[in-house]
Order: structure tokens, then C-alpha cells, then sequence
């Protein structure tokens, strides 16, 4: 009796083993397919407004369809494709791209302003000290997407910086449409960007709270226009507009 018992424990055991195995299994795939089809729109290998379907990527990743319906839906959250009769990659039109440069406006400014008070309190950040210096310099002659990535690593950085755990978490979607919309618009000049972060960085180990937030702010808006110009007049939104005029 003892002997059975034993032996069905341990089947029981193995069982969870297998079944948490293959829930592991499962998550993993997701998150592959999510690294890889996130990466593909922000490359602009799909385009806004493609149409995605599950069979083709999982096809196209060697798995099955149910880790790429789970990535996409983790990608629908990051507002970089959309659902209903079909799953699409998301687009910009110009309202959008105002509301999403208010918003990293102000998540930018409260995260510079508080991580100048956590660095006046003794609570400097290494994070973001190591994306200045990490940053690639314009003579490296890094690729567009490697210079967008530094950018966002500092906005992320910063983000961290602030002690926040809710604003980190609020501006997770915020930055995956904005290196998006970065790698399609961006067209400042990469001393410039690097330069301005290096003063945001100064202000904020100098402890100067409004100063970082001001620079924090206007370092965003100064890329709005570029954005506005290059996918705003594409937008079905923006032709409206011009008719109506």
C-alpha cells in the first residue's frame, strides 16, 4: 500500500513537472515571437496598416500558432498593431503622434525632475550615468536603428532613474510606439541628441530639479515637428484636415 502510494505521488509530481515544462516551453515561444515581431515593425519590416496573420509568422518562426497569438496580443497593449477584423500593424495619424509626444513630455519631465531629487538626496542612479557613456559616438558611424536604440536606452535609464515604480511601468507602451515612430521620423542631428542628454544628465547630478525637467521636456518637443512632417501628411486624418481648410 505504501509502495502504491509512493508511486503516485511521483507520478503526480511528474506530471506538474511536464505540464509547468511545457507552460515554460510556451512562454518562451512567446517571447521570441514577440522580440522578433516587435522588431520587424520597428525596423519597418512591416509596415503601418500591414495586415499580420498568425499562420504566416508562425510559419515563418517554426512554431505554433498559439505563442504568436500571445505576442500579439502583448504587442496590441504596446499599441504597435491593432485588432478587429484582423490583426494590423498600427499607424500614426497626426493626433496621435501630438498625444504620444504630450505624454513623453510629461512622463520625461516628472522623471528628470525626480531623479535630480533622488541625486540631491544621495541616491544617484549608475544606470543612467552608463547610458551617457555607453551612448555611440557620430564618429563610431553607428546605423540609424544603433543610435534610436541608445536614445531610447536613455529615455529608459531616465525612466528608472526616478524611483518610480508606476512611472516605469506607465511608460513601457509609451516608449515601444516612440522608438517606433523615432526609427521612421528621426532626423536630428546625433551630436545634437547626445548633447542634450549630457545636459539633462548635469542638471539632474547637479540636483536642479526644474532645470532637468525643462531640458527633459524640451529635448522631446524638439523632434514633434519632424515627426509631424515626415507621417503626418500621409495620415487618412491629415488629408481630412486638408480638405476641410
Amino acid at each position: 500500500m505504501g509502495a502504491l502510494l509512493v508511486a503516485a505521488v511521483r507520478a503526480g509530481s511528474a506530471s506538474r513537472s511536464t505540464l509547468a515544462d511545457r507552460r515554460g516551453h510556451a512562454e518562451s515561444q512567446a517571447e521570441r515571437a514577440e522580440q522578433v515581431l516587435r522588431r520587424r515593425i520597428v525596423s519597418g519590416g512591416y509596415a503601418p496598416g500591414e495586415r499580420l496573420t498568425e499562420r504566416e509568422i508562425a510559419d515563418s518562426l517554426g512554431m505554433s500558432r498559439i505563442p504568436v497569438r500571445d505576442a500579439l496580443r502583448r504587442l496590441e497593449a504596446y499599441g504597435l498593431v491593432t485588432t478587429g477584423q484582423g490583426t494590423f500593424v498600427s499607424s500614426f495619424t497626426p493626433s496621435e503622434i501630438d498625444e504620444l509626444f504630450d505624454l513623453r513630455i510629461a512622463l520625461d519631465r516628472l522623471a528628470a525632475q525626480r531623479a535630480a531629487r533622488r541625486h540631491a538626496a544621495g541616491l544617484p542612479d549608475a544606470g543612467l550615468a552608463a547610458a551617457i557613456e555607453g551612448a555611440p559616438r557620430p564618429a563610431d558611424g553607428a546605423e540609424h536603428t544603433s543610435r534610436v536604440a541608445a536614445n531610447m536606452d536613455f529615455h529608459t535609464q531616465l525612466h528608472r532613474a526616478s524611483g518610480s515604480a508606476l512611472l516605469l511601468l506607465t511608460a513601457k507602451p509609451v516608449q515601444a510606439r516612440s522608438e517606433w515612430l523615432f526609427t521612421l521620423t528621426s532626423t536630428k542631428d546625433p551630436v545634437e541628441s547626445a548633447i542634450e542628454h549630457r545636459r539633462i544628465y548635469q542638471a539632474i547630478t547637479s540636483g536642479r530639479v526644474e532645470l532637468a525637467g525643462l531640458l527633459a521636456a524640451a529635448h522631446v518637443e524638439s523632434r514633434r515637428q519632424d515627426a509631424l512632417r515626415i507621417l503626418g501628411p500621409t495620415s487618412p486624418e491629415s488629408t481630412d484636415t486638408e480638405e476641410n481648410r
